[in-house]
């Protein structure tokens, strides 16, 4: 008799994750900060509540600054709340994503010298230039609320496109960065 209860009670969560809808889509996402992959699911079969995870990758470049590059790879997590029709969704969520950085930069100097040459009116000026390259690998994590509209089917394709309101992962003051921290969002992906 334990052995069939336990087989029943084995099939009915399995048949709970089974119901839950579940998504992987690929795209362009400040939570990435650059493009990346990610798991979409629903904590039950019929909530409003689900969660995001991913992974992604990041590239930026800004050579006429002092030749700033950076790269990393990102790990999102999002808990998300979605609203509206069997189709057609409202999504909000909110999320932190851990980062690993490598920045570089190159760093030139010039400073001049003047010195006296064996005589009266003989003047010299040295001119000596310094160049020194950095790099600095560093974790980094950021936060950030997004919202946006989402077209899902049950079985099908998921479009998600929205805002994202977040601070971002440069540290160099090098860089031109702008006060604006709400950038768009676009993926696309598979619900099963």
């Amino acid at each position: 008799m334990r052995k069939i209860a336990l087989l029943c009670l084995l099939l009915l969560c399995f048949s709970q994750l089974r119901a839950q809808l579940s998504a992987i889509s690929v795209g362009w996402e400040p939570a990435f900060q650059g493009f990346g992959i990610s798991f979409d699911r629903r904590v039950a079969p019929k909530s409003h509540w689900g969660f995001r995870v991913g992974a992604g990758f990041t590239g930026f470049d800004q050579k006429r600054t002092n030749n700033y590059r950076e790269k990393g790879v990102t790990l999102p997590f999002e808990v998300n709340f979605l609203a509206g029709g069997k189709h057609h969704k409202f999504e909000a969520g909110m999320g932190t994503t851990a980062a690993y950085m490598w920045y570089r930069y190159d760093e030139y100097s010039e400073s001049s010298h003047d010195f006296d040459c064996s005589g009266m009116y003989q003047r010299s000026q040295q001119i000596e230039h310094q160049f020194s390259s950095h790099e600095i690998g560093k974790f980094n994590q950021i936060f950030y609320l997004s919202a946006g509209y989402r077209l899902q089917f049950a079985k099908g394709p998921v479009v998600r496109a929205g805002f994202t309101l977040h601070d971002n992962l440069h540290i160099n003051e090098l860089i031109e960065d702008t006060d604006d921290v709400f950038h768009p969002y676009l993926s696309i992906g598979y619900t099963f």
